[in-house]
């Protein structure tokens, strides 16, 4: 685009180049290929994804953003680079979590798998365990360290899966509803019609449609941004948008600027929950994993030689 390309021409080129691994974003690209504006191919995009789960998150901030910062097929390199770093924040904070629990999961998965190799080392090497196995000496314990070992992997899973979720911004959290905004107000739309454009996003929650809603019926800014007002995570993103309206200047720059700290205190949040992890994941591993083999592995293989001693 610096260079003088269309923008749908340089989007398609960017997209055949670096994202032929997603249909989603292959797909963006064949539409305009077909010569479709750049306008309806990210409208297409966006209504692909309603209702949908096989693009990513990453994927759908970039189409809805995208979208966002379209005004009559033009796209500002303002706006792209507002996208960049929007998406480079995001990027670098999953990869984080990413990591840490990755470590974590790794670890708890090798403490889970002990008890199995023990257990099946056992059964291979011992005639004795093999043919003893339905005695209730050894069934019974067998049974109990089983159903220990299956429970603490259900909650060590459900333990890293909360985690991972903490790094997921809500559709409603304040810094997705002003990156959004941003790109439109970066556009050179008026704050209105910024507005307007929230449910681009289609991960956006139902505050954001009655935002939406209400200003498609005529509604003015501040009743329309009610819905806002009243959630307590987005009061502060609508008495900067109604300050912003009121003044007339430095829209993009404050919306940007909220956005930008509701993302870094989410990122706070997330790094603490990232370093309790270990803490959290010892608990199921203590109760659950750690019994598991000595009432399903040792108990078998000490009730087998006192039976045949």
């Amino acid at each position: 685009m610096r260079s003088g390309a269309l923008a749908s021409v340089a989007l398609a080129r960017s997209l055949t180049s670096n994202c032929r691994q997603s249909r989603e974003m292959r797909a963006l690209a064949h539409d305009l290929d077909r010569a479709m504006s750049l306008g309806d191919a990210l409208t297409s995009a966006t209504r692909r994804r309603n209702g949908r789960s096989g693009a990513t998150d990453a994927e759908t901030r970039f189409v809805s953003l995208l979208a966002a910062g379209t005004v009559d097929s033009l796209l500002t390199p303002a706006t792209l680079d507002r996208i960049a770093d929007v998406l480079d924040d995001v990027a670098a904070r999953d990869a984080d979590v990413r990591i840490a629990a990755a470590h974590a999961a790794l670890t708890v998965r090798f403490l889970t798998a002990l008890p199995v190799g023990v257990a099946m080392l056992a059964w291979l090497t011992s005639s004795e365990l093999r043919s003893s196995w339905h005695h209730p000496a050894i069934a019974v314990p067998c049974a109990i360290g089983i159903a220990l070992h299956l429970f603490g992997r259900l909650v060590v899973r459900r333990i890293v899966d909360s985690v991972r979720g903490a790094a997921r911004e809500e559709g409603n959290s304040a810094s997705r509803l002003a990156d959004t905004v941003a790109c439109g107000l970066a556009a050179g739309l008026p704050m209105a019609a910024a507005c307007a454009r929230l449910d681009l996003d289609p991960a956006c929650g139902d505050v954001a449609r009655a935002v939406v809603r209400g200003l498609n019926d005529g509604a003015p800014l501040s009743v329309a941004l009610a819905p806002l007002a009243a959630t307590p995570h987005t009061a502060a993103l609508a008495e900067t948008l109604l300050d912003v309206a009121h003044g007339g200047a430095g829209g993009t720059d404050a919306a940007s600027r909220l956005a930008d700290e509701s993302r870094r205190q989410r990122a706070e949040q997330t790094r603490a929950a990232v370093a309790a992890l270990p803490g959290r994941l010892s608990v199921p591993v203590t109760l659950f994993v750690l019994p598991s083999f000595l009432v399903g592995v040792l108990v078998p293989v000490v009730a087998t030689g006192v039976r045949f001693s």
